[in-house]
């Protein structure tokens, strides 16, 4: 990783933080538990916040190394100073990730981001389909990234082009799955969690009986400033597995949600999904938004 030896800031040695920018030439690397429905743009808003006043330097760089959904968890590894420059070697590590999957219903977006589209047979599936469906998954392969995601096609976000309703004929791209362990398998209906507590700042609410809708200030994904999870409860005997996925840099979990739904024949979406590693980045080594506190 260049000739950069950067300072890992941890629980462990958080209180020992030195106020003078000097005592990390090579920069600091903050490994972050992602709160659910704050976008990594948020975290590292907030730790910019706090890394600048702290040292005193208006002109703090800071970045992260890798995107987290807002409806992720997890490990987001936040660079500081020069370990900025970093960030994409950091980013290529290899990752895992803890994934919650529900079939017999697709959405847009392949995750709860977007409310249920269709409704699919999903009564043939047994253990042996998933777990002949999941073996299935591991090795390189070609994967078409979701609609709604990030990526630059032509100098435009795919979630832009998609919200204007344009046809857009998505390139694979080639992945690694190194390894997929099933860790829960739930064939009578996953009960669908829903945020406790409800939701934290900036966020506010709005509840009705079939829908939980998520109002954000400011944006996200692009142009929308509206997450919608439309999880009816007479939804909740839908069948599910929970995986362990270890995989390369470029990997969409939203798409093998797609393409596990596709190898069952019953469709299905991303219901929950947690990074629990980043190279030899750890979830239990994660500082919380919490500790970052002027």
């Amino acid at each position: 990783m260049e000739s950069l030896t950067p300072h890992i800031l941890t629980k462990e040695n958080f209180s020992e933080l030195s106020q003078a920018l000097e005592d990390y030439p090579s920069g600091i690397v903050v490994p972050i538990d992602k709160p659910y429905q704050y976008s990594s743009t948020e975290v590292v808003g907030r730790l910019k916040f706090f890394f600048k006043k702290f040292f005193g330097d208006k002109k703090l760089k800071v970045g992260h190394a890798g995107t987290l959904d807002p409806l992720a968890t997890g490990l987001l590894l936040v660079c500081i100073g020069k370990a900025t420059k970093i960030a994409e070697l950091l980013q290529a590590q290899p990752k895992e990730y803890v994934a919650q999957f529900i079939f017999g219903a697709v959405t847009p977006s392949y995750d709860r981001e977007h409310p249920i589209s269709q409704l699919l047979d999903y009564n043939h599936i047994t253990n042996e389909l998933i777990e002949s469906a999941v073996l299935q998954m591991i090795g390189e392969k070609e994967q078409i990234p979701p609609m709604f995601s990030a990526k630059m096609v032509d100098g435009k976000r795919l979630y832009s082009l998609a919200r204007k309703g344009e046809d857009i004929e998505l390139k694979s791209s080639k992945i690694q799955i190194y390894s997929a362990q099933i860790l829960d398998v739930n064939l009578k209906g996953v009960k669908y969690p829903l945020p406790e507590p409800l939701i934290s700042p900036p966020f506010s609410t709005e509840n009705s009986p079939d829908n939980f809708t998520i109002k954000k200030r400011g944006k996200e994904r692009g142009e929308e400033d509206k997450l919608t999870l439309t999880i009816p409860d007479a939804l909740s005997h839908l069948p599910g597995v929970t995986i362990r996925i270890s995989c390369s840099k470029g990997t969409y979990i939203r798409s093998i949600a797609r393409d596990l739904g596709l190898s069952l024949n019953s469709g299905g979406f991303l219901n929950a999904l947690c990074r629990t590693r980043i190279g030899d980045f750890t979830l239990e080594q994660t500082l919380s938004l919490n500790d970052f506190k002027i």
